[in-house]
């Protein structure tokens, strides 16, 4: 009998020399966070920015996939397996209500998502779409997003990248992945420039152009909206980190049913809090009131998405 054959040793990054290229990796990542605004350019230089980032988080994933310990992606994550815990609620006051929602429906009568049209649109849906699935759900809940853009300030638009793909966040500490797809992205971009940020197709390229912050949306099917909030809060984690922010902004809905969140990373990227809202309810058939009042929540929120409550928000700490 032949003896065995001993296996060749491969050679290769360990241990403390790993964990020191790995580290470049990331002050590399840095670096290009600090480049100037590429959507001033023009020519081949943005072109060549999302490249670089492209690049970038290919080495990434190389360099991680012989360290990485545990995978994990959003829909089976918690905010434990993050060391994210929640740190208080947040309420709209009974008295900001009424003026607020007087306010905003008279704000884009004639737009093609006016409070009326979109009123008229929840219902039609309604009447029509039965409730028995999760895309049933986003009918709902793009109507709700279409009339929180008419509510932007002049010369602002919404933009809302769909089924956006977040590259793999590592927890240098455990070197653990967080990665997975979000339901929708939304941002506040100057109306001059929605081309430049709509051509960004992807998170990576979306990245490079440096926005201010992204408000993340998940929407889920169901009643329990609380048996989702890990995965809500993680994506909003995941998002916050990616982009050096320490704030980000979130909603959680099923389209009649909605929450809002912030989450709050640490410094250093590591863990971090999240505060959540009572749930408002749009009605079936939906109520002119609340639609419009769940609209202009979304429309500050997304305003604001990478800062904490503003005075100016119909959000508030909940005491």
């Amino acid at each position: 009998m032949a003896p065995p054959t001993k296996r060749k040793k491969l050679s290769g990054l360990q241990g403390l020399k790993f964990t020191e290229a790995l580290d470049c990796v990331f002050r590399l990542k840095g670096l290009m966070n600090e480049y100037p605004d590429e959507a001033e350019n023009e020519g081949g230089a943005f072109e060549q920015a999302g490249e670089a980032g492209e690049l970038i988080e290919q080495l990434v994933k190389i360099m991680t996939t012989s360290a990485i310990l545990r995978s994990v992606t959003f829909s089976r994550t918690t905010p434990g397996h993050l060391n994210v815990e929640p740190t208080g609620a947040l309420c709209i006051p009974d008295e900001k209500v009424a003026e607020a929602v007087s306010t905003s429906r008279a704000v884009a009568p004639d737009d093609l998502w006016s409070s009326a049209r979109t009123l008229e649109h929840l219902n039609f849906l309604v009447r029509t779409v039965p409730p028995n699935c999760e895309a049933s759900t986003r009918l709902l809940i793009d109507a709700i997003f279409f009339r929180a853009a008419a509510l932007m300030p002049v010369g602002s638009s919404l933009l809302l990248h769909l089924e956006a793909s977040v590259p793999p966040t590592i927890r240098k500490e455990d070197t653990t992945s967080l990665s997975g797809i979000t339901d929708s992205l939304a941002l506040m971009v100057p109306t001059n420039k929605l081309a430049t940020w709509r051509s960004a197709g992807n998170f990576t390229l979306l990245k490079s152009l440096k926005p201010s912050g992204l408000f993340v949306a998940e929407a889920k099917y169901g009643p329990d909206l609380n048996a989702h909030l890990p995965q809500a809060v993680s994506e909003q984690y995941a998002c916050a980190v990616q982009l050096g922010k320490s704030t980000m902004r979130g909603v959680l809905t099923n389209g009649v049913e909605w929450t809002f969140l912030i989450v709050y990373v640490n410094v250093g990227g590591s863990g971090g809090t999240y505060r959540w809202s009572t749930i408002f309810e749009i009605g079936q058939p939906a109520d002119a009131n609340r639609v419009e009042l769940v609209a202009l929540a979304l429309a500050q929120s997304i305003q604001n998405c990478s800062e904490d409550i503003q005075p100016d928000e119909l959000l508030e700490w909940l005491a």
